[in-house]
């Protein structure tokens, strides 16, 4: 008769059982950290595909309009000019509530983009989008405000130039103009129109403080191997600002010029290190040399 060998089943050291969940907490970890950053560049990238979108309706504008992009309506005389050549069939005068020298009353930088890309602000009750668009007459495309209900409805109204989300379309100054806010932002796109900026001197530059009081977006000065060139960026043009995934678009000193691309710490804190706009690539941060 065979007789069996009895066997001892030995299990798991305790330094074993360590190893193990030490080993699987970091693969956890690892995974963990890169779907971050995953999805932390997806949303990086929406928010500048969204730009590019602007851009081109901004480029829409500029072709209808004879060559020249919209005020931003920090520069006043600038405003009036650009209104003077874009809409030379208009006769009447521009509304004063909705350019003015005072922010409490008239359009800010931010409520400039969905205003010109998208018109009117309707009112609450009157239309189903949150935009009107413009007068279809060329000589009269603007109205006075309050708008009436009955010139809503009797349409000869133009069609906005993009296509805004509506449930992104926020009035968080409650004057009466929409901002619009980027993919998983609390703060809105701000618009800086060349012509204000390029005109301003460096201590007092164009500004959009948000509404939580808590940052500040101004344009960005062209920088060269951490010394400014003396130009601000895209001179000719505009500068469209989103304050990334932050929602700080950085520090609310505003006498303090901020460099792109190599800032060398004049510009790109860690608050505007993860801005994203229309003339960078990405993030500031990613153009950082």
């Amino acid at each position: 008769m065979i007789r069996k060998i009895p066997t001892t089943r030995r299990g798991f050291s305790l330094v074993e059982v360590l190893t193990v969940i030490t080993i699987i907490t970091m693969l956890v970890a690892l995974t963990v950290g890169g779907v971050y950053l995953a999805v932390g560049r997806m949303k990086d990238a929406q928010i500048a595909l969204e730009i590019q979108q602007l851009q081109t309706a901004l480029a829409s504008y500029q072709a209808d309009v004879g060559g020249s992009f919209p005020p931003d309506f920090t520069n006043r005389p600038a405003a009036q000019r650009h209104l003077a050549k874009a809409f030379p069939r208009y006769v009447g005068s521009f509304p004063p509530n909705h350019i003015s020298n005072r922010p409490e009353r008239g359009l800010d930088p931010a409520e400039a983009l969905v205003f010109w890309l998208g018109g009117y602000s309707a009112p609450p009750g009157t239309s189903s989008s949150k935009l009107l668009g413009f007068r279809a007459d060329p000589s009269n495309p603007f109205v006075a405000l309050p708008i009436d209900p009955q010139l809503i409805n009797s349409g000869g109204w133009t069609k906005p130039k993009f296509d805004f989300v509506q449930t992104r379309l926020v009035d968080q100054d409650g004057d009466g103009w929409y901002e619009y806010l980027p993919p998983n932002s609390n703060v809105p796109y701000v618009y800086f129109d060349a012509r204000s900026y390029d005109a301003a001197p460096v201590a007092n530059p164009p500004k959009y403080v948000a509404f939580d009081k808590q940052s500040a977006a101004i344009p960005y000065s062209r920088t060269e191997n951490g010394q400014f060139t003396g130009e601000y960026v895209e001179p000719k043009t505009y500068q469209i600002i989103s304050a990334g995934q932050d929602s700080s678009y950085g520090s609310l000193e505003t006498s303090v010029r901020r460099g792109y691309p190599d800032a060398m710490g004049y510009a790109t804190t860690g608050e505007d290190n993860d801005n994203i706009t229309s003339f960078s690539e990405g993030t500031l941060e990613d153009q950082i040399p």
